[in-house]
C-alpha cells in the first residue's frame, strides 16, 4: 500500500512543526498556527480534515500527535511506542486513540477497548 501524498506546503509545515517543535506531540492547533504563522480557522478547515483522512495525524484529548505513518512520510525516525501496559488507561477514548497510533504496541489496549463495549 502507497502512502497519499500530501496534498501542499501548508500540509507539511504542520506535520514538521508537530514533529520539530513539539517531539510528534500532542499539541493544540493554535499552537502549531502559531509555529507555522497561519491562522488556526485554515488549518482546521482545511489541512487537519485531510492530514486526519489519510491517518498522518490523531486527535488525542491532550491535543495533536503524528502517527508513525507521517514520521515515515517525512522521512523521519519515528519514535519508540510506549510500552504497552503504561498506555493503556481506564479512558477508553484514549486508549483508541492509541491503538491508531500505535497499533502493535497498543493491541491490549484497543482489545480492552472492544471488550468494554
Amino acid at each position: 500500500m502507497s502512502t497519499p501524498a500530501v496534498s501542499t506546503g501548508l500540509d507539511r509545515r504542520f506535520l514538521t512543526a508537530i514533529v520539530d517543535h513539539y517531539d510528534g506531540g500532542p499539541v493544540g492547533l493554535e499552537a502549531i498556527a502559531a509555529t507555522i504563522n497561519d491562522e488556526a480557522e485554515t488549518l482546521s478547515e482545511l489541512v487537519e480534515p485531510y492530514l486526519l483522512k489519510i491517518g498522518f495525524i490523531v486527535r488525542t484529548p491532550n491535543g495533536r500527535r503524528v502517527t508513525r505513518e507521517a514520521y515515515r512520510h517525512l522521512g523521519k525516525q519515528p519514535p519508540p511506542p510506549p510500552r504497552a501496559n503504561r498506555a493503556c488507561s481506564s479512558d477508553a477514548k484514549a486508549n483508541e486513540a492509541r491503538a491508531n497510533e500505535w497499533p502493535r504496541a497498543n493491541e491490549r489496549c484497543a482489545a480492552n477497548v472492544r471488550i468494554g463495549e
